[in-house]
């Protein structure tokens, strides 16, 4: 999913209410071996916090996972 840099700061998800802040693209990159790597070059999102062990019994609940 390509997000723009006008996207807000922060969002919060439907599915799950995550708070999820945007990680603005910055071009890094790395020359290894005469080989150039370009990591992320566009925006991106990304939790708040930490997922907790509450929150991954729940999704792994929906997807019938059984552990």
């Amino acid at each position: 999913m390509l997000i723009e840099s006008s996207s807000p700061e922060e969002i919060t998800w439907e599915k799950d209410e995550a708070k999820t802040v945007r990680i603005p693209y910055q071009e890094q990159i790395y020359d290894r071996s005469k080989k150039t790597h370009r990591l992320i070059d566009s925006d991106f999102y990304m939790d708040a916090t930490e997922v907790t062990v509450g929150q991954l019994k729940q999704f792994l609940a929906k997807l019938e996972y059984e552990f």
